[in-house]
């Protein structure tokens, strides 16, 4: 993970100044999370907008959020589509062991 120091210093700032020393223990951890949030969110808006990103290159789209289901497929989310990934995901695990 590549998150910039003063991203982290920033977030040790405020998480000392609003919870104290857990919140500075926690704090580079939770920076970490939140930067990769961001990202992948920032990465799924380009992906889906490049009519807004005229003068950059064609951007990869994003990783899948349920294997073998592209991210943009409106019926991924349905409760067949969820069951039948959670299938192949638990016979992976079973390949596996």
């Amino acid at each position: 993970m590549q998150v910039h120091p003063l991203f982290v210093l920033a977030g040790l700032f405020i998480g000392a100044e609003l919870f104290g020393l857990p919140g500075a223990l926690y704090a580079p951890a939770l920076t970490g999370v939140l930067d990769v949030i961001v990202r992948a969110l920032w990465a799924t808006y380009r992906y889906l907008h490049p009519e807004e990103f005229p003068h950059t290159p064609e951007p990869e789209p994003p990783p899948p959020l349920i294997p073998g289901v592209a991210p943009t497929d409106p019926e991924a989310f349905l409760p067949e589509v969820i069951g039948e990934a959670a299938a192949v995901m638990e016979g992976k695990a079973a390949q596996k062991t």
